[in-house]
């Protein structure tokens, strides 16, 4: 017989993956022998209200507040199970209450301004975002939210002190850094704004949301400034950083008009050109490499990879990848669609099937 000890790791597990009717099911072992466990009820009142079983989410967490009227989770969570069902007022002052008694507690202060932001009330959102900066001046995170709520308000001065705040106690908070050059971009200090951008961009290399904001930046100081050889060479750039290679191919060729004889801008060119060439070929290299695979399955238990290469490249003579490249790409695409297909010293084998209904899996 399985003890309550597994059927906690159980519902914990099943709940971490997101397997709300499983960890429900291991729950109910546990509140049926402990029917005062505090967790297992918010996790499976919180499982209900995520199959949008609303009542039995709900009922769960009021057995919570019998057992503590002052949970702040409960009161919360009864509170979301009322907006998920449109519920607003409800919803507004049950967190209300969650804040009164925890005034930082994250959930419920989330809760609480995005409905006040959704409403664009955005007096009421920093309402509360001061009240919990005041409780706790080192949320970083309350610092952004209010930074964000000045910016919708247009007070772009306090939203810029917003955002400083949080930098300081969290330099390398990426968002605070974007959000701050957004602002400046807001009062059209573009300098300020790109430096600030390029700072989220060092603390994340791949936050899309900064170049995105870049982008913005440069198109617009490339609409007053249409003649300035640099920022069309900075935008080609920032195109180029997002895989964007036809706008890049734009912007650098608007820069060779000012400047034909710029050697850097014409090096920017040809990079941009082979990128966006490799890009452009792959879904044809795709299904070459298809139906090479495809091919040569239906006439031998293997193929010679040298074989495999010199049929695809011979689908597609202009094809500009070395030989290393395009055998990587045949490996990558076995291994992407998870072929039955595998490498024994210089060949591709072709595992058979057995007997079974299930066919060979090196074409999809």
């Amino acid at each position: 017989m399985t003890d309550i000890k597994t059927f906690k790791e159980i519902g914990k597990k099943e709940f971490n993956e997101g397997n709300y009717e499983e960890a429900i099911i291991a729950y109910k072992h546990v509140i049926n022998v402990e029917p005062e466990n505090i967790d297992a009820l918010i996790n499976m009142g919180i499982s209900y209200v995520e199959l949008k079983k609303y009542e039995k989410g709900v009922e769960l967490y009021k057995r919570v507040l019998v057992l503590e009227p002052d949970n702040k989770f409960a009161l919360n969570n009864i509170g979301w199970a009322n907006e998920c069902q449109g519920k607003i007022d409800e919803a507004k002052e049950l967190y209300l209450k969650s804040l009164e008694i925890d005034p930082n507690f994250d959930s419920a202060l989330i809760n609480m301004t995005n409905i006040l932001l959704e409403s664009e009330d955005y007096d009421g959102a920093i309402e509360f975002f001061i009240k919990a900066l005041e409780k706790d001046p080192f949320n970083a995170a309350n610092w952004i939210d209010l930074g964000r709520t000045y910016r919708q308000k247009e007070e772009y001065e306090l939203a810029i002190n917003a955002y400083n705040k949080a930098i300081e106690l969290n330099p390398n908070d990426k968002l605070a850094w974007n959000n701050l050059g957004y602002a400046y971009f807001c009062q059209e200090l573009y300098d300020k704004a790109i430096r600030a951008i390029k700072e989220s961009l060092e603390r994340d290399r791949l936050f899309d949301i900064a170049y995105s904001n870049l982008v913005l930046i440069f198109e617009s100081l490339v609409e007053e400034n249409s003649q300035e050889f640099n920022l069309w060479k900075e935008l080609a750039n920032v195109f180029i950083m997002i895989n964007e290679y036809s706008k890049a191919l734009e912007s650098c060729n608007r820069a060779i008009k000012i400047k034909p004889d710029a050697t850097e801008i014409n090096e920017v060119k040809e990079k941009i050109i082979a990128s966006k060439k490799n890009i452009d070929i792959m879904p044809s290299l795709e299904n070459n490499i298809n139906d090479a695979l495809y091919m040569f399955s239906l006439i031998s238990y293997s193929v010679l990879i040298k074989d495999a290469v010199k049929y695809i490249k011979s689908k597609d003579p202009d094809l500009t990848l070395s030989l290393d490249e395009i055998k990587f790409k045949i490996f990558d695409h076995i291994n992407k669609r998870g072929l039955n297909i595998k490498l024994d010293g210089k060949s591709l084998v072709f595992i058979q099937p057995d007997d079974s209904e299930e066919k060979k899996k090196y074409v999809i």
